[in-house]
This record gives C-alpha cells, structure tokens and sequence, in this order.
C-alpha cells in the first residue's frame, strides 16, 4: 500500500495555509533594500550626510543583487531609499548654501554677497 502523502493532489487543490506549493520558489525581501528605504527615511528626518550617504550605497548594492537572483524582492524599496538619499543630500547641500549666503550677507562687510561667500568658504 503506497502513501498517499508522497503523491501530487490529482485534484490541483492549494497546499494548505502557510505552505508554499512545490513547484514555485519561495520569495525573499532582500535585506539591503529595506536599509536603504529606512536610511533614506532618517537621512530626511535625522542624520542628513551619513545616512543619506548609506541609502544611496545600500540602494545601489540592493538593485544590483535583485538585478541577478531572480528570487529576491525589493527593487521599489531600493529605490525609493536610493531617490530619498538623493533627494535628502541636495535638501541639506541647498540649505547649507542659503546659510552660508545669508550668513556672508549679513556680515557688514562692504564687499559684494558673492565675494563674501567667496571669502567665507576659502577660508
């Protein structure tokens, strides 16, 4: 008498709940593309150079994995943490020169805005 368990289902039923069938591959969330999404988040929010520096790196490492196994998620997230790393570097290098402008301008010295910032970053 053979096992019933060691057959296919003749009928297509679905495996039950929980169980991945036995002709597909499980999927996988790739670990770096998740880092990248959540640095990318606190590069906005938190630490705006080195975690921004991080999501871009981790993005970058993440979609070229995903890129070569077939069986790794999260090119979106890697992405997205990529794009916000970007995004979060430009935001702080723009506010960064709005002070340094408005800190050279407010100076009182009688030399023009863009030679006082000029004067301010050289030195």
């Amino acid at each position: 008498m053979s096992d019933s368990w060691d057959r296919p289902d003749p009928y297509g039923q679905q495996p039950p709940y929980g169980q991945q069938p036995p002709y597909g591959g499980a999927q996988r969330t790739e670990s770096l593309a998740v880092a990248s999404l959540v640095l990318g988040i606190a590069g906005i929010v938190i630490c705006p150079i080195v975690c921004s520096v991080l999501a871009i790196i981790f993005g970058v490492q993440a979609k070229n994995k995903i890129r070569q196994d077939a069986s790794l998620q999260g090119a979106g997230m890697a992405q997205a943490g990529f794009i916000l790393g970007i995004v979060s570097l430009v935001l702080y290098a723009i506010i960064f020169l709005v002070a340094v402008i408005l800190g050279a301008s407010n100076s009182g010295s009688s030399s023009t805005s863009l030679g006082a910032v000029v004067h301010v970053l050289a030195a």
